[in-house]
C-alpha cells in the first residue's frame, strides 16, 4: 500500500547497532488477524465511512486474504524513543509478513492525514525505527482501502472463505490440478460444478488461488494459482 502523501519507507539495510531494537509489547485490540475470526462488514449503510476503526477493521481483512501477505498482526507492538522535550511512544497499526518483506502500516482517515501529515512530529523517527527492524513503513487511509472492486472483492473472498472445510479444499484442489494456470475464472468455476463462485472465492481466501484484488472480478478475471502449496 502506498501512502496518499507518498509518506512510505522502503526497505532498508540492516543498521550498525551493538543490540537488536528492544520490542515493547503492545495492548492489542482483539481482531481477526489475532484471533482468526472476523466479522463480516457487508454494506457500509448507516456507518460512518470515515471512521477510523471502521477503516481499520476494512484493511484487516483485505491484509487476511491478500495474496502477498504471510500473515498479519494488528498493533503488534509499541515504538518507544528518547527526544529531547521526553520520551515518545508510538504503536502501528499493524505488521504485515509479505511476500516481499516486512511493512509496518498506520490506517487513518484521510481528513485526519490532511491535519497532522507528519503523524505529530513522529513520522521520521518512526520510518527509522522501522528501519533499524529492516521494515517499511506505510500509510494507509480510504483512498487505498476503498480503490477499484479492493475492499468488496476481499469482504467475498473471506466470507467464502469462512464457508469451505478442509475436505471442500481438497477435493477441490485435486478436480483443479487437471487445469493449466494462469486460467480464466469461470474455467475454474465451470470445473468445480454447481458450487463453484463460492468454492472459488473460498480458495482465494485460503490463498490456493490468487487473482488480482483490485480489478472486478467476473469469469474473465484471470486467476493462478496462489502461494499457499496445494493439500
Amino acid at each position: 500500500m502506498q501512502s496518499p502523501n507518498k509518506q512510505c519507507g522502503s526497505r532498508a539495510k540492516p543498521r550498525s547497532v551493538p543490540e537488536s531494537p528492544v520490542r515493547q509489547p503492545a495492548s492489542r485490540r482483539s481482531s481477526g488477524c489475532t484471533t482468526s475470526r472476523l466479522p463480516i462488514i457487508g454494506h457500509c449503510d448507516n456507518v460512518s465511512k470515515q471512521g477510523e476503526g471502521r477503516l481499520d477493521l476494512e484493511f484487516q481483512v483485505i491484509m487476511t486474504v491478500a495474496p502477498h501477505v504471510i500473515t498479519y498482526l494488528e498493533q503488534p507492538e509499541q515504538f518507544a524513543w528518547n527526544t529531547p522535550t521526553g520520551l515518545r511512544r508510538y504503536t502501528p497499526d499493524g505488521l504485515a509478513r509479505t511476500t516481499m518483506g516486512l511493512v509496518y502500516f498506520e490506517v487513518k482517515p484521510e481528513k485526519w492525514l490532511l491535519r497532522k501529515p507528519d503523524l505529530d512530529g513522529k513520522l521520521k523517527d518512526i520510518i527509522r525505527l522501522c528501519e533499524e527492524r529492516n521494515a517499511a513503513f506505510s500509510i494507509v487511509s480510504e483512498r487505498n482501502i476503498r480503490t477499484g472492486y479492493l475492499l468488496e472483492n476481499s469482504i467475498r473472498v473471506w466470507s467464502a472463505s469462512q464457508d469451505i472445510n478442509q475436505g471442500q479444499i481438497i477435493r477441490a484442489c485435486a478436480t483443479l490440478e487437471r487445469l493449466t494456470f494462469p486460467c480464466r475464472l469461470r474455467t475454474v468455476w465451470d470445473a468445480l460444478g454447481d458450487s463453484g463462485q463460492r468454492i472459488a472465492n473460498g480458495l482465494i481466501g485460503h490463498k490456493y488461488l490468487a487473482i488480482n484484488l483490485s480489478a472486478e472480478m467476473s469469469g474473465a478475471t484471470m486467476v493462478g494459482r496462489g502461494r499457499k502449496l496445494w493439500p
